[in-house]
């Protein structure tokens, strides 16, 4: 968001625009005008960015400026940002996501190894071996993040010691982001998700492996006991989407699918909150559109449960 012109993007290959610092990075913070500053969000806006993405910026800005405003800091006579004017965002869309059926589709689907074209399978009975271990982990790779709401990175750092099966719980403390290992989520907080039976039959499978099961392994890994690459994951994923017949979401959507499928079996929103991690309520209560309003109008009727349904003293106007 404010990377300097040039610099190499994390993921992937390119580089940033550096739109923000282009347009401000030289100026005194104490000379900037609002209208320096509407000039750099519609340059956001011109490279492509939608109206969350500016308003983003705005905020990073406003942030900064906010900062710089106090007496204890650098006292600046006024924040620039406060007047901008923000984007109107459209609202979230609904978020796709997989019935447990579906889920266990794809599941069996990689396990099986259906995914694969047969002519890239090893001939040698080692290289047979190898993929077919490979398909198991990948199955239950499927299942923990739709049945835990771990996020890619996520899993893909979780560890033995991270798992406790006596207390039904998993502690999820780092990610993988850009490649690297960092020791802290993408809320920067530590978290407990509750594990249903599942995840724990899943994880119990994962187990049993012959290799990599020692309280600093990972729980999903590579052939060799390292990380798994999330690339290669994600299209045998993609693969096996295809080839089970489901609908194709992105990996990110089995995530949603923890949170939908809670969501809609009546658990309330705290509970969501702090099982998927989430900064805010209001990034949870995107999920609600999973629960159907029957359940909603039952607990209503229990409400006014007095109240006459079918009232024979009452009477129309026809009568």
């Amino acid at each position: 968001m404010l990377a300097e012109p040039g610099t190499p993007h994390k993921r992937g290959g390119g580089a940033s625009a550096g739109v923000v610092m282009g347009a401000l990075g030289d100026l005194p913070a104490a000379t900037v005008t609002t209208r320096q500053i509407e000039a750099a969000l519609s340059k956001v806006a011109a490279s492509g960015a939608g109206p969350r993405t500016v308003n983003k910026a705005r905020n990073v800005m406003d942030a900064i400026f906010a900062y710089g405003c106090r007496a204890s800091t650098f006292a600046l006579p006024e924040n620039p940002v406060r007047d901008a004017d923000r984007r109107r965002e459209a609202p979230p869309a609904t978020r796709d996501y997989y019935c447990v059926e579906q889920v266990e589709a794809l599941a069996r689907t990689l396990g099986a190894g259906l995914h694969r074209d047969p002519r890239s399978v090893g001939v040698q009975e080692h290289e047979r071996n190898a993929a077919a271990l490979e398909d198991a982990q990948d199955a239950e790779a499927v299942r923990l993040a739709a049945y835990t709401g771990l996020r890619a990175g996520e899993l893909r750092a979780l560890r033995w010691r991270d798992v406790n099966f006596a207390a039904a719980k998993l502690t999820v403390r780092r990610t993988v982001s850009g490649g690297t290992l960092v020791d802290s989520t993408k809320s920067g907080r530590t978290r407990e998700v509750p594990l249903a039976d599942a995840a724990l039959a899943s994880l119990d499978r994962l187990s049993r492996r012959a290799d990599f099961i020692g309280p600093d392994e990972y729980v999903i890994c590579s052939r060799t006991g390292g990380r798994v690459e999330e690339s290669a994951l994600r299209r045998r994923y993609r693969r096996a989407q295809l080839a089970a017949g489901v609908p194709v979401l992105p990996w990110h959507g089995l995530r949603h699918t923890f949170g939908s499928l809670l969501a809609a079996g009546g658990e309330d929103l705290v509970t969501i909150k702090a099982a998927m991690g989430h900064f805010r309520i209001s990034t949870t209560e995107r999920y609600l559109h999973a629960r159907p309003a029957t359940m909603t109008a039952a607990r209503f009727s229990k409400v006014f449960g007095a109240a006459a349904v079918d009232d024979p003293a009452i009477s129309t106007h026809d009568e």
